[in-house]
């Protein structure tokens, strides 16, 4: 009888996303058994936002984080899941990034269904 290999799991970010989108899932999905990896343009360790709900205003989280590995790295067979945490600049910096926006349609094809699940 096989064993069964974890799911995993590829987190692509870069600075300026969403505290809150990025940790929290990480870790649920970690605790889950699966295996979750952060890839980055760079391996310079990156930090989000946290937003304020009191003034409605974005603070630069003061929590950094090192990627894994590089996009260069990343090959997107080897990953069952994408999560991409939203944020103020992180979308948009990685949608600006061409090895981001390969290994992000390489997965889209791969798996053949993308699902968000925030806005």
């Amino acid at each position: 009888m096989s064993e069964h290999q974890p799911i995993r799991v590829l987190i692509l970010a870069t600075s300026g996303y969403e505290e809150s989108e990025l940790f929290v899932p990480r870790q649920v999905l970690s605790e889950a058994g699966m295996s979750v990896k952060l890839a980055s343009p760079s391996k310079q360790p990156i930090n989000g936002v946290i937003y304020n709900a009191s003034d409605g205003k974005h603070n630069e989280s003061q929590n950094f984080i090192s990627p894994d590995l590089t996009l260069d790295e990343v090959n997107s067979s080897d990953y069952d899941i994408l999560v991409v945490p939203g944020g103020l600049s992180n979308p948009d910096k990685l949608r600006m990034e061409p090895r981001a926006v390969v290994r992000y349609d390489g997965m889209i094809h791969d798996f053949g269904l993308l699902n968000g699940l925030a806005e």
